[in-house]
């Protein structure tokens, strides 16, 4: 056992100097980088090395040729010369690209290291066998010959260490022997000076060799952190095109997003503006996108956003750019002569109106659309954009026309606005809003069974504004909750005052319907007032509760819940559908005046008066039928079996004062001329 322990001492140091020399004469061929390299440096040096080899052979044959056999003499020189031709020749003509792979690279680095074996031994071989025959002169030629040979192939093989090597050992190991074995001190300290030559002159060549890997991997370590650069500028660059999609692209529809649409604007107002040319803008939205919806699910919404922004991208021919400025609004804009105006216009109400099919079924949405032109006089892209939106808007209210062109009539209803809006914002001003009262009348009896608030503004100087001016502006500001919590304390302060049994009619609005803190105070002013819920009645028209049908449910549930009536105004005029209706916690129907006005049997109003009515009966509530004036509508509307009704024929809007006297005297009988006598609004 101590033997083998003792062997394996011994061993292990031999052990570690053969990995050692191993890891040494590989001279990093397990880089593949440095493998590359030394294959190129390689095949630039080689045909040097094949040069001198030849001119060593035929130099020393030339000398030689005196004394030597001519045979011996001439047969290395001319195999040398065939085999440095075809070596080099071989060289030029093979493909310039090293080997691909690491094993292929080894396979021809073990290939050169046997020919930088043989190649040496043989040329020395056969050098010193013509040594005996020359004369001392010739002798020492051969020697420094051979020694130069060894000494130009360590420069040429400098970048193969192990090769460079093997090279000058395998000649310089054979003419030391020879010289030892010749036993002429002379030339056994030629031979002596020779190696130590040789060393040396390895020794330097080697920290070239260290240069050269340092080199390459140095230049590897920059290719590698080059390629990882260029990997990170273009994963940057897809960033930066992400982001740039991001900011300026809708994710929904892929169409530009309201920023970059605003920005496009301005930057084609100005060109429109700088070239002379005609400028246009729409601005439209998606009517009834609401109630689909809610109907169906947002992923059908989604839906019909999404083919019309495809429909509208197909007018990119038009010279038109589209972008989503709103939640169901689009717009686009372009340079437009009268010619262009009129294509785009037909090819955009073609596109918009066709159905959209989606999964959950075909839908073919309408729109309402603003447009506004320039030529030159808008210099502001705000200003433009401002200018569409106002006829969008109006063309919202306006139900004849879907799209409404920006107008000189426009341009001074906007002034006007503005001024009722900074009205609106000043509280001071707002004192001036006041309530008038409309009378609804049970023509069963005869008699009043309640009143409808309705709100009434005089100002200073803009003087009496009427509530279709400054009830939307005070919704668009923000400052429809404060008026109506303060215009229902007023109403309920006059409620005080009239009988018991009278009910009370308010108005509320979208925005009062899809803000819960509004609710709660409107709620605490009842309770604080002493007023019977049961005598309140709140009304909400279809638009509003389409603007937000699932808020306004829960809206109109708290409110039925503190015992206050819901009616449901101008009922037939909006968006809502009977599956709506049915959902809702209402105890009245207000039939919308425009199917009275001109009311006979036979016609359109008539079967939808009649309908209705019939509706109302079936759902167990109520009805008011709105907008009575004449005495033929009312004899038709009893005849339909109509209850209760409102309208000039019994009495305009009455302020308070009025109304008081109204209840007094009671209404007069509708055979009785003094009809006429009724109190009418100051």
């Amino acid at each position: 056992m101590s033997t083998i322990i003792g062997m394996n001492r011994v061993s292990g140091p031999f052990s570690g100097l053969k990995s050692a020399l191993s890891t040494w004469l590989l001279d990093d061929s397990q880089d593949i980088e440095v493998a590359k390299a030394q294959f190129e440096s390689t095949r630039h040096q080689a045909p040097f090395l094949y040069i001198i080899r030849f001119i060593c052979a035929w130099t020393i044959a030339f000398t030689q040729m005196s004394y030597a056999p001519l045979w011996l003499v001439l047969i290395y020189p001319i195999c040398t010369t065939i085999w440095s031709y075809c070596r080099i020749r071989r060289l030029w003509s093979a493909p310039k690209a090293p080997p691909r792979t690491l094993e292929a690279l080894i396979v021809w680095r073990k290939r050169t290291q046997i020919i930088a074996a043989l190649a040496p031994s043989i040329f020395t071989i056969w050098a010193l066998m013509l040594f005996p025959y020359g004369t001392a002169f010739s002798q020492v030629q051969i020697f420094l010959t051979i020694l130069v040979g060894n000494l130009s192939a360590l420069f040429s093989l400098t970048h193969l260490r192990s090769i460079a090597v093997t090279n000058a050992v395998s000649s310089t190991g054979i003419y030391t022997l020879f010289f030892s074995w010749y036993g002429d001190p002379a030339y056994q300290l030629m031979a002596l000076f020779g190696v130590a030559v040789t060393f040396f002159v390895a020794l330097i060549e080697m920290n070239t060799y260290r240069d050269f890997i340092s080199l390459i991997k140095t230049g590897t370590r920059f290719k590698e952190q080059s390629r990882y650069l260029e990997q990170k500028h273009r994963e940057t660059e897809k960033l930066n095109a992400l982001n740039y999609q991001l900011a300026t692209t809708d994710h929904l529809t892929g169409v530009a997003n309201k920023r970059f649409f605003r920005q496009e604007l301005d930057r084609a107002l100005r060109a429109a503006n700088a070239s002379g040319e005609r400028f246009g803008l729409c601005i439209f939205d998606i009517g009834g996108l609401k109630s689909i919806t809610e109907i169906y699910g947002l992923d059908a919404g989604d839906q019909v956003l999404k083919e019309v922004a495809r429909r509208l991208s197909g007018m990119d021919g038009e010279g038109v750019f589209v972008g989503r400025v709103g939640g169901d609004e689009f717009g686009f804009f372009g340079t437009c002569d009268p010619e262009k105006y009129q294509r785009v216009k037909a090819a955009f109400e073609r596109l918009i109106e066709l159905p959209v099919e989606t999964k959950q079924g075909r839908f073919r949405p309408n729109y309402s659309a603003g447009i506004a032109h320039s030529n030159g006089a808008v210099t502001c892209a705000t200003e433009l954009f401002e200018r569409a939106d106002f006829a969008l808007s109006t063309a919202r209210e306006n139900r004849k026309e879907t799209s409404v062109s920006y107008d000189a009539c426009l341009d001074a209803r906007r002034s006007r606005d503005t001024e009722i809006l900074s009205a609106l914002l000043d509280e001071e001003t707002r004192d001036g809003l006041h309530l008038a009262f409309q009378p609804i009348i049970d023509i069963t009896c005869n008699s009043i069974l309640g009143v409808e608030c309705l709100a009434r503004w005089h100002h200073p100087q803009l003087g009496n504004i009427a509530p279709v001016d400054f009830i939307p502006l005070a919704e668009r500001s923000g400052v429809i909750n404060l008026i109506s919590l303060d215009l229902f304390e007023k109403a309920l302060s006059e409620a005080k005052a009239w009988p018991e049994s009278l009910r009370l009619s308010f108005n509320l609005s979208a925005s009062n319907l899809s803000s819960r803190r509004f609710i709660v105070e409107f709620l605490s002013i009842l309770k604080q007032s002493g007023i019977d819920p049961q005598r309140l009645s709140c009304e909400v028209t279809e638009t509003s509760v389409m603007w937000d049908f699932k808020e306004t449910r829960r809206a109109l549930d708290t409110l039925k819940g503190a015992g206050v009536r819901i009616s449901l105004d101008d009922f037939g005029t909006g968006y809502s559908s009977l599956s709506h209706v049915h959902r809702l916690p209402l105890d009245c129907i207000k039939i919308d005046r425009s199917f009275v006005s001109d009311l006979c049997p036979g016609s359109t109003g008539y079967g939808i008066v009649k309908s209705l009515l019939a509706l109302s009966r079936d759902m167990a509530i109520s009805c008011v039928v709105e907008g009575v004036e004449t005495d033929d509508e009312l004899s038709i509307l009893k005849d339909l079996g109509a209850s209760f009704v409102q309208g000039y024929l019994f009495s305009k809007p009455l302020n308070a004062a009025e109304l008081a006297q109204l209840l007094a005297t009671g209404l007069p009988d509708r055979a009785d001329p003094s009809i006429d006598g009724l109190p009418k609004a100051s």
